[in-house]
């Protein structure tokens, strides 16, 4: 089904399009070709928040007038669509989770959600800290390209609605497809809602500036069913408070901020330096443990302070680094890791490279086992 809008009660069919109304113009891009057509005649209000934005595609394009308001007949108008959010198990977009909300006829009609095991059930602590999907939870719950037989039945020729869908969602679902080397031609593009009221709004910003509330967010079930309400309120011609969107956005830049500098301060309090980052195996006092002669990372915050653990390693005669490097054997993985960090180890065991990580009960316990009387006043306050 296919809607309509006016121009100087002329009646225009749009199919496939992204409206942007400007100041005193209308530009229609049509999709798959380099059309443009420009009505230059209209003129629309421009609101302190910058130029309105539609987005349409085939029968989601809302009923406009000339003014830009939505008409009374667009109350008579079905509109059917998915919307779709998915949450990502790594950095490079694979899919742990994918939820959609089905909507026919202007009404959300269904829900569904799945969890997905990405490659090797591999996980970036970055983005578990997201969404707080683990390996454990997906290690038992099929692939990608399992699931896919039963999502593909929503997704095929469906108009499909997400927030970030251009940087984030869009991107992630076609790069699983091609993944698992499955056709994505008749997967249409999305219809993006992050910029349909003129600015970049970030989800939890627009649920707050509608008054809902934004517990429950990054799961794309949650995020799927947001994005659909706010795609409904927005085709209706219902703005959010724009007071409580920018309340939502200045306190998360000021949580931001204010974590940011104390996270600064903490690094610099417990940044390891000195000797014990100078290698020493004429003194070390065991050479039958796993650390001897072996580079080791410290990385994130531990009960134990960082030095006194920098301190007990080159005691066992290792070369404690501060930076990852192909030639790293050890990586102590603490609390809130360096991302950088944490980056370069991905980036080199894709490479090939044996980086191991222990976490600070993996290293006591490997301490506690070593056979010597030297590391007695350590093991007394692990």
């Amino acid at each position: 089904m296919r809607l309509y809008t006016y121009f100087h009660n002329e009646q225009k069919t749009i199919y496939d399009t992204l409206a942007i109304l400007g100041e005193n113009k209308m530009v229609l891009y049509f999709c798959g070709t380099d059309r443009v057509i420009e009505y230059n005649e209209l003129s629309f209000t421009e609101t302190s928040y910058g130029t309105r934005i539609i987005y349409g595609a085939g029968c989601s394009l809302p009923w406009i007038d000339k003014n830009g308001k939505i008409m009374e007949k667009w109350k008579e108008t079905n509109v059917d669509f998915i919307s779709l959010d998915v949450e990502s198990a790594s950095t490079d977009h694979m899919i742990c989770q994918l939820g959609i909300c089905i909507v026919a006829n202007k009404r959300i009609v269904g829900k569904k959600s799945w969890l997905i095991q990405p490659p090797s059930n591999r996980y970036d602590w970055q983005c578990v800290k997201v969404h707080n999907i683990t390996a454990e939870m997906t290690q038992d719950a099929p692939t990608f390209d399992q699931s896919w037989q039963d999502i593909k039945d929503y997704l095929t020729d469906s108009t499909i609605v997400a927030h970030n869908a251009a940087n984030f969602d869009e991107i992630a679902l076609r790069k699983n497809l091609a993944y698992y080397h499955i056709d994505d031609s008749q997967i249409k593009p999305f219809i993006d809602t992050i910029s349909i009221w003129g600015r970049r709004i970030a989800l939890d910003e627009l649920c707050a500036g509608y008054g809902w509330s934004v517990d429950g967010h990054h799961d794309a079930l949650w995020d799927a069913e947001k994005c659909a309400r706010i795609y409904l309120e927005y085709l209706a011609g219902n703005q959010p408070n724009w007071q409580l969107v920018d309340e939502r956005h200045l306190s998360k830049e000021t949580k931001v901020s204010k974590s940011s500098s104390v996270k600064k301060e903490s690094i610099e309090r417990k940044r390891i330096k000195g000797d014990v980052l100078v290698q020493d195996l004429s003194n070390a006092k065991a050479d039958n443990n796993p650390f001897y002669d072996r580079k080791v990372v410290i990385t994130g915050e531990f009960e134990l302070e960082r030095n006194k653990i920098a301190e007990i390693l080159k005691d066992l005669g290792a070369d404690v680094n501060t930076s990852i490097s192909k030639k790293t054997h050890y990586v102590l993985v603490g609390t809130t890791p360096g991302p950088s960090k944490m980056a370069k180890i991905s980036q080199l065991k894709d490479q090939g490279f044996d980086i191991r990580l222990l976490s600070e009960n993996d290293f006591n316990r490997i301490v506690k086992g070593i056979d010597t009387e030297d590391l007695s006043e350590y093991i007394m306050n692990i």
